[in-house]
């Protein structure tokens, strides 16, 4: 952390900034005032330039051309790359999630990443919109994330790069398998499985297992990234801490913090309830 404040760096927003997922910064910074901390937001765009000396730095989702222009940045100046080889925290959502990869693809072309993480993205067979639920154990147990997911991507993880979570509903990372288990292609009787499950957990009445081999994001050392937009942050504030965490756990000990966590939680749990009545 910078002796003297907290530096949130919004990378590229003019090429990262397609579906609203400057929110999630908006959600750190708030968080982090509420407790006296002093906090930055450095907009690092192209003219700007990349600092190095950031703590978080937030990648939002864009359409294909501006994706692969925006690696074509990062990758040229390297600076994201030697701000997490120093030790900071990276958030990606969606088209940011794929750049930090060895490859992903852009308008039918394959485009290389910036390689801080082992995942290679492909173009799935039909675009993934909707809601997407995230069963996580991120935050220590068991706890159910939202967003809105419109990727046509599919993610493949390396083999030391684990999951943010189970799609529990929604494609997520996605499946290439030209059968049954192709994300894509679910039957409504499995779907329908899945919210019942679902349910359940959410009213507390049973503990289940959610049967689900559909993933989303990654977790890597200090990189975390996910294909929920909504922004995701502002619908998880439990996402939004444990980043803040990895930066200043005492951060989160402040009253006004835990006033404002109780309004939060019941915003999360009524999202979710919308998300089942609609299926």
């Amino acid at each position: 952390m910078n002796e003297s404040e907290i530096v949130i760096v919004d990378v590229l927003p003019e090429l990262l900034g397609t579906y609203g997922d400057y929110g999630n910064i908006i959600v750190l910074a708030k968080r982090i005032e509420l407790s006296d901390v002093k906090v930055r937001i450095v907009h690092a765009t192209q003219s700007v330039g990349i600092p190095e000396n950031g703590d978080i730095y937030v990648l939002g989702g864009g359409e294909d051309n501006p994706q692969a222009e925006a690696a074509r940045i990062l990758s040229g100046s390297k600076s994201l790359n030697a701000a997490h080889d120093k030790g900071a925290i990276i958030f990606g959502v969606c088209a940011g999630y794929q750049l930090l990869g060895n490859s992903f693809v852009a308008e039918g072309n394959t485009v290389e990443g910036l390689g801080i993480v082992d995942i290679h993205s492909l173009r799935g067979r039909q675009r993934s919109v909707g809601e997407l639920v995230v069963e996580s154990k991120l935050i220590g147990s068991k706890y159910l994330l939202s967003g809105f997911e419109n990727h046509g991507g599919v993610t493949i993880l390396g083999e030391n790069v684990k999951p943010l979570g189970k799609a529990v509903i929604g494609s997520g990372n996605g499946a290439i398998a030209p059968d049954k288990n192709d994300s894509f292609k679910r039957s409504r009787s499995v779907l329908k499985r899945q919210v019942n499950k679902f349910i359940k957990y959410l009213d507390g009445s049973r503990k289940v297992e959610i049967d689900s081999n559909f993933q989303d994001g990654i977790i890597a050392d200090n990189v975390i990234c996910t294909y929920m937009h909504g922004p995701v942050l502002a619908r998880n504030y439990k996402l939004a801490d444990y980043l803040i965490s990895k930066i200043d756990s005492s951060i989160l000990l402040s009253e006004p913090l835990a006033e404002l966590n109780l309004i939060s939680e019941k915003l999360r749990l009524e999202r979710l309830e919308k998300i089942i009545g609609n299926k």
